[in-house]
């Protein structure tokens, strides 16, 4: 009997420990998305920033009759600035996609490695009371022959 419970919490670690593995794995993806999406998102509003910026220098050079080549260099500037904000809103949405697909799978992990947990608990906590037992009926046993030859 106490092999088997032996046996059980080694299964049980044997499996936290995959699945733990598998959870650090998640976590780096998890965060490397994370900085994607931050580097993006930071990108974007620098971008942003340009992008108003130009349209500011736009209205200001549009009422210089002399200034209509800077004028058209900067409305096609500003249309390729939208272009690829667009293309890095599209990206964003992929990722918070990818994100949550990877959030999904890290908890799902998670409650693995949990159950695991808990079962190991149990089978330590098994193989703890199997041992006292076997202390206890050791030290009965030590007790009916200690008994046995005092009254002899």
């Amino acid at each position: 009997m106490k092999v088997m419970n032996d046996n059980k919490v080694a299964r049980w670690q044997s499996l936290m420990d995959r699945v733990e593995g598998d959870l650090m794995q998640v976590q780096a993806a998890l965060a490397n998305i994370m900085e994607k999406r931050n580097n993006l998102s930071d990108e974007a509003a620098k971008l942003n920033r340009m992008k108003v910026d130009y349209l500011e220098s736009f209205q200001h050079g549009s009422v210089e009759p002399q200034l209509k080549a800077k004028t058209v260099f900067i409305k096609d500037f500003v249309q390729h600035l939208e272009d690829t904000l667009v293309s890095i809103a599209r990206e964003i949405e992929q990722i918070d996609t990818l994100r949550a697909d990877i959030k999904s799978r890290y908890a799902e992990l998670l409650g693995q490695f949990n159950k695991y947990k808990a079962l190991k608990s149990r089978a330590t906590s098994a193989l703890r009371k199997e041992q006292l037992s076997l202390e206890n009926k050791e030290q009965d046993m030590r007790n009916v022959l200690r008994f046995s030859g005092k009254s002899t």
